[in-house]
């Protein structure tokens, strides 16, 4: 079976339906300027996905540390006993007794199924399908037929522009308002005219089922949707579904993390004439270098090339919030429009972010620049 192209002329729902309509054992190779990645299918069905720009939060051991299934000390026992054995590091933790084969299976499941849907995104590129005899299977990882992993990815790509701008950042919290109803509640008894007990149809405004209440029995004070994501194991997308589904019920409300609180330095109080008078000559010292620093026609520099502006620890803390915004609303522009845009005022005009959105909490704009197929996104230059 010769399959190889680009994927402008044959996309990726096409090539996952024609590799499982014909049930073939191989390795689908898909790449682009910046990705490379492998899907590797047994008799129509994917067994193993890899890609090499994996970020490290993706990472089997990352995960199961974010769903506190791990410490970072269990990570890196197993991390350095894989630099020896070579196994794979899902094997290693199930031989060292750190975590459970069921464990591993579900994170690899995860893992996989969420590479496999990243590919649905790309609108370029390129592909080339070689057929085998057999493949390596995913450690612990069950077959995910074809047509299933289409059919769920075409739905994503729908609905993920809508959920990324309503969620834009992983770092909110999700809150309870009010206890989800019983499920007697939303689905009571009825007769053979599909009334309830109480004479009325039974309706409810949003779908309560097992998915939102999965991921409402998670919810604690702190706690972050990308700590969800890791802990409910159904994945980013599921997952912020299911707490808009909540949002939308009035049962759960999204809250900015809090800043973390910076104690004020203790004062210095020597307690000797001698230190006292050390620290006065420091500071006149210090305030002599200051005066000299910005009195250009005493020291001969130029005040403006000298003078660079400090964030506060408060500023630099809503910065990387900020930032994290940002790059949402990038990926669901690239998403969009096939690429990311040459400057962050379009992110705006789409409505994925507001105009004070693109400097917040600066006075001037966050410095970004396109770099090919990748960006640079950092704070503002002064």
């Amino acid at each position: 079976m010769a399959l190889k192209g680009t994927i402008k002329d044959f996309g990726i729902a096409d090539i996952f339906q024609l590799i499982g309509q014909q049930a073939k054992t191989g390795v689908l190779l898909l790449k682009t300027d910046h990705d490379e990645v492998r899907v590797y299918f047994q008799s129509g069905s994917v067994v193993r996905a890899e890609s090499s720009t994996r970020p490290q939060s993706q990472l089997l051991g990352s995960m199961m540390v974010e769903a506190d299934l791990l410490t970072a000390a269990e990570l890196a026992k197993a991390l350095e006993e894989q630099a020896r054995t070579l196994k794979k590091i899902g094997t290693e933790l199930v031989e060292l007794d750190l975590a459970s084969a069921t464990d591993v299976r579900d994170f690899a499941h995860l893992q996989m199924t969420d590479t496999v849907y990243s590919l649905f995104t790309w609108q370029s590129g390129t592909y080339e399908f070689e057929q085998t005899d057999s493949v390596p299977i995913e450690e612990g990882g069950d077959p995910i037929r074809a047509e299933s992993l289409l059919m769920e990815g075409l739905r994503m790509i729908d609905e993920w522009p809508v959920v990324r701008q309503r969620l834009p950042s992983q770092q909110l919290i999700p809150e309870k308002i009010k206890p989800l109803p019983d499920e007697a509640e939303l689905n009571p008894e009825m007769d053979v005219f599909g009334i309830g007990g109480g004479g009325a149809p039974a309706t409810t405004a949003v779908d309560v089922g097992p998915t939102e209440r999965r991921v409402f029995s998670l919810l604690q004070t702190g706690r972050t949707v990308q700590q969800l994501v890791h802990l409910s194991r159904l994945g980013e997308f599921e997952t912020c579904r299911a707490i808009l589904t909540l949002i939308d019920g009035g049962y759960v409300r999204l809250v900015e993390p809090k800043p973390p609180e910076v104690e004020p330095p203790s004062p210095w109080r020597p307690t000797t004439l001698l230190l006292r008078v050390a620290a006065c000559s420091v500071l006149a010292g210090v305030a002599l270098v200051m005066v000299s620093a910005f009195d250009g026609r005493q020291v001969g520099l130029d005040i403006g090339s000298t003078m660079h502006y400090r964030e506060s620890h408060f500023e630099g803390y809503l910065a990387e919030t900020q930032l994290d915004v940002i790059r949402r609303a990038l990926d669901v522009f690239r998403l969009q429009t096939g690429s990311y845009p040459d400057a962050l005022e379009p992110l705006a005009e789409a409505g994925l972010l507001r105009e004070r959105d693109l400097r917040f909490p600066f006075v001037s704009s966050y410095y970004y620049r396109r770099d090919g197929s990748t960006y640079v996104l950092m704070p503002p230059l002064y």
